[in-house]
């Protein structure tokens, strides 16, 4: 009996370790990608449209980058929709909190091939109940034009 591929042409299949670091570079590439257009020094970016009409779209807005670019890879598109968020709910940031998740998967990644993933897991714990006690005693309250004072708070 000859045997039955079950996916698609070209579609490959990878497993535990390699998986993992395949959607980790993408994640990074996304991050490393928007890093050079923060700051006052931050590059601009040249886009190119597909189609009939190739527009040409010159920008260092992350924001706009990672709208423009085309994702495969499951993380980074976890990354780009973090951005889409970021923009929809506070209109900036996107390329700080695209860099700044991409810099933890980087962490990640080096941890993750020298520890046993109990030790990773419990650190992983430890460091999200430690940014978690940041965030709640440097939040703030800000007005808005059209409501009253109301008062941000992040969760992760």
């Amino acid at each position: 009996m000859a045997p039955v591929s079950i996916f698609k042409h070209g579609a490959d299949e990878e497993k535990a370790e390699t998986a993992r670091l395949s959607s980790f570079i993408g994640a990074i590439a996304i991050g490393d990608l928007v890093k050079s257009t923060l700051g006052p020094k931050g590059m601009d970016k040249i886009l190119l449209g597909g189609g009939r009409e190739s527009t040409v779209t010159v920008t260092n807005d992350g924001a706009t980058i990672l709208k423009a670019i085309g994702v495969d890879n499951p993380a980074a598109k976890v990354l780009v929709d973090m951005s889409k968020v970021q923009d929809d709910e506070v209109g900036d940031g996107t390329t700080s909190v695209t860099v700044l998740a991409a810099e933890l998967l980087r962490v990640r990644t080096h941890t993750t091939a020298q520890t046993h993933n109990y030790a990773h897991t419990h650190t992983h714990t430890l460091s999200d109940s430690h940014a978690q006690l940041h965030i709640h005693r440097n939040k703030h309250t800000h007005t808005h034009t059209h409501t009253n004072s109301y008062t941000i708070i992040y969760r992760l």
